[in-house]
């Protein structure tokens, strides 16, 4: 995991993952991410709630949630950032969404 220390008892959560590349023209294969990965959609609510407990387990209050991508994703995770900070864990997940059109 890749986190972020804030100056107010939360942390902001980032993702992040290898390219692939070329050199001289032959092909590199794309480095592991430094997380656990399965191919196929993201368990995105058992991300954040995995996030909320480690938060919770650290007595830290916030975490940072930011979300760009197509609407039902959006949906779904303003609904799990919800339900997830509805639950007894002290923790409150702060949502962003970001839109933009191609």
């Amino acid at each position: 995991h890749h986190h972020q220390q804030s100056g107010r008892g939360g942390r902001s959560i980032s993702r992040g993952g290898g390219s692939a590349g070329s050199e001289g023209g032959s092909p590199r294969a794309a480095p592991a991410p430094p997380f656990p990965h399965n191919r196929g959609t993201a368990d995105l609510r058992g991300i954040l709630l995995g996030e909320a407990q480690c938060s919770s387990a650290l007595g830290q209050r916030f975490i940072a949630v930011y979300v760009c991508g197509p609407a039902e994703m959006m949906v779904s995770v303003e609904r799990d950032v919800w339900e997830i900070s509805r639950l007894s864990l002290g923790v409150t997940l702060l949502l962003h969404k970001e839109t933009f059109e191609l």
